[in-house]
């Protein structure tokens, strides 16, 4: 007959709870401990910015398993500046061939944003010294997407 060994991060009685649950019966007897338990590794609840990162992160890596991979590639251009991109630097990322075509893959990536619940001012437009544009994610919302898209690839 199979062995199965497993740890419960429980109470005594909660822990009979369990065994009697998953054996059909209410006979089960919590063992004494024979050490001192320790501590373990537990997740963390996900703040709401890593949530909605993630859901994000989960509608625009299916639209890339769809075939249209350029907000993918838009969002890990702009992750890889830490948040604030050139413009022009996202667009070539895009594949597109202009700012008016890349307008599309913007406004895909801030419908899924707010799909994912985040208000729709989830990046600026700042001016460069040169003239052209920088677009930069609100700043707690970086880091989260960061995991999000790292957790995905």
């Amino acid at each position: 007959m199979p062995t199965i060994t497993f740890t419960l991060d429980c109470t005594p009685e909660q822990a009979v709870a369990v065994l009697a649950m998953l054996s059909g019966s209410q006979t089960v007897q919590p063992a004494e401990p024979t050490a001192v338990p320790t501590p373990t590794a537990s997740i963390k609840p996900a703040t709401e910015m890593q949530k909605v990162a993630m859901e994000f992160a989960r509608f625009v890596r299916s639209a890339a398993d769809s075939g249209y991979a350029s907000q993918e590639k838009v969002m890990k251009k702009w992750i890889e500046a830490d948040g604030t991109a050139r413009w022009s630097d996202l667009i070539e990322a895009s594949g597109v061939k202009d700012r008016q075509a890349y307008s599309g893959v913007a406004g895909s990536l801030s419908k899924n944003m707010r799909k994912a619940r985040f208000a729709d001012k989830w990046y600026r437009y700042e001016k460069a010294s040169d003239g052209d544009w920088n677009l930069v994610i609100v700043a707690e919302l970086v880091e989260p997407l960061k995991q999000a898209f790292a957790q995905l690839s």
